[in-house]
């Protein structure tokens, strides 16, 4: 879990850097778009992830417990 998070931070650093420098420039607005898109894609699959994380593990130990 610890990896996650960390890896989580890592992209929200990543994301949040590469727009601060595409808004200085007016060139980079297509860019902070993208940038924009991509930090919304990350953040949801990110929750998706937390959601089916719970559901696999409850899985995972209901078929421990059967054998």
């Amino acid at each position: 879990m610890e990896t996650i998070n960390t890896w989580m931070l890592a992209q929200y650093v990543a994301v949040t850097e590469a727009v601060r420098d595409a808004l200085r420039r007016e060139e980079g607005q297509d860019f902070a778009e993208y940038a924009l898109i991509f930090a919304l894609v990350v953040i949801v699959a990110v929750v998706g992830f937390y959601g089916l994380g719970d559901k696999i593990k409850t899985a995972m130990t209901g078929v421990t417990a059967q054998f």
